[in-house]
């Protein structure tokens, strides 16, 4: 399992595809070309996606890790 299915949630936010599948991958292009209320859905959730892997956030939460770690590794001694 990849990162990309931890991120997006067939048919909510975007699409699985099996990779290798040409053909899926295909049909998918064109609904979503098609389906200009879905391609929009899509649009708004991405923006929820990018906020979650932003620089910031991914940041916080690495300096929190090195915090926790650091912080209970003083606290063993």
């Amino acid at each position: 399992i990849g990162g990309s299915r931890e991120l997006i949630k067939d048919g909510e936010n975007g699409f699985l595809i099996k990779v290798g599948d040409e053909e899926e991958l295909l049909n998918k292009m064109i609904i979503i070309h098609n389906d200009k209320i879905l391609r929009e859905k899509f649009s708004n959730k991405s923006k929820e996606i990018k906020k979650l892997l932003s620089v910031e956030k991914i940041a916080d939460q690495y300096i929190s890790l090195i915090n926790e770690v650091y912080i209970g590794g003083k606290n063993v001694s």
